[in-house]
């Protein structure tokens, strides 16, 4: 998580492969999510 908010929150990722000794960075992504209240019933 990169940054933690009231409402927004940003998150970052990372998917490596790895192979014996090594590793290979093959994907990457970042999303930011927003909390939406449920309206009163």
């Amino acid at each position: 998580m990169l940054k933690s908010g009231r409402t927004p929150t940003v998150c970052q990722l990372e998917v490596f492969a790895v192979q014996g000794d090594g590793r290979n960075l093959v994907a990457n992504g970042q999303q930011t999510l927003i909390r939406v209240a449920r309206p009163e019933q």
